[in-house]
C-alpha cells in the first residue's frame, strides 16, 4: 500500500520516504518549501530545485516503485 506524503507540511524523514529522494534532495525541497509553500505543481517545478529535474519530477508525482510514499503538493 502506498502512504501519500505533502511536501507542504511532511517531515525531513517523510521527503526522504519518497520515491527518488535522498536525504540531500529532501534538504533542497525543505529549503525551498521553507521560502513558501508550494502551490502547485507548476510551481514546484519553476523553483527548479537542484536535483529535480523531469525523471525525479514524474517519479514524486507517480510515486513509482520501490518506496513506500509519493508526493503530494
Amino acid at each position: 500500500m502506498t502512504k501519500e506524503t505533502s511536501l507542504n507540511s511532511c517531515a525531513l524523514k517523510e521527503v526522504e520516504a519518497v520515491k527518488g529522494v535522498g536525504k540531500v534532495l529532501a534538504l533542497r525541497i525543505l529549503a525551498a518549501r521553507g521560502e513558501k509553500l508550494f502551490q502547485s505543481w507548476e510551481d514546484f517545478t519553476d523553483r527548479h530545485i537542484d536535483g529535480v529535474g523531469p525523471k525525479r519530477l514524474q517519479a514524486l508525482q507517480s510515486g513509482g516503485r520501490g518506496k513506500k510514499q509519493t508526493a503530494l503538493i
